[in-house]
């Protein structure tokens, strides 16, 4: 499952994306883009701006598991002990999906509503348009800076979950480096 109130794949579903299994070794919620480690394939890593994203996180991994709480959520896709195996969405070309920022995300920010950067180099913002092409910092969508490789395009804004939230349409495209 990777549908969570912040994350969801609009068009082009899940059924559509094949599906990987990687080795979580660091914290990520779903939505999160990451590729392979460079070093050991079977293990993720964060996408970066020089980086094609390889897939979104289809279930978090936390030190410890799932809590109570997490257990008692059946919204959320249940978590995983770091260490563990957790199932990873590809996505095709074409498919659109929405993501959810909140306050201040700079990278690897601890929350499931954390998918944008909203501070700092790439923030995305209420007036980031429809059009502004995106890329990655530690698994989260940005605005592409030069030397990045673009992953996706704004094509809607759309209405948060959290008020306080800033939530985009992204459509999936590699574009290649933007200059």
């Amino acid at each position: 499952m990777i549908s969570t109130p912040y994350f969801k794949v609009t068009v082009g579903g899940l059924a559509a994306m094949e599906t990987t299994s990687l080795i979580a070794n660091e914290a990520v919620y779903p939505g999160m883009g990451v590729n392979r480690l460079s070093t050991d394939k079977t293990v993720l890593a964060l996408a970066e701006t020089g980086d094609d994203v390889f897939a979104f996180v289809g279930q978090q991994a936390a030190s410890g598991g799932p809590s109570y709480e997490d257990k008692s959520r059946p919204t959320l896709p249940l978590e995983v002990d770091l260490g563990g195996t957790i199932t990873c969405y590809i996505p095709k070309r074409g498919c659109t999906i929405e993501a959810e920022g909140g306050e201040n995300a700079t990278g690897k920010y601890a929350g499931f509503d954390c998918l944008l950067v909203t501070s700092g180099t790439g923030l995305i913002d209420a007036s980031t348009a429809v059009g502004t092409e995106l890329s990655f910092h530690l698994g989260q969508w940005r605005v592409a800076q030069s030397g990045d490789v673009v992953c996706g395009v704004i094509v809607e804004d759309e209405t948060a979950v959290t008020s306080s939230n800033i939530r985009k349409t992204i459509l999936v495209e590699y574009r290649g480096t933007k200059a």
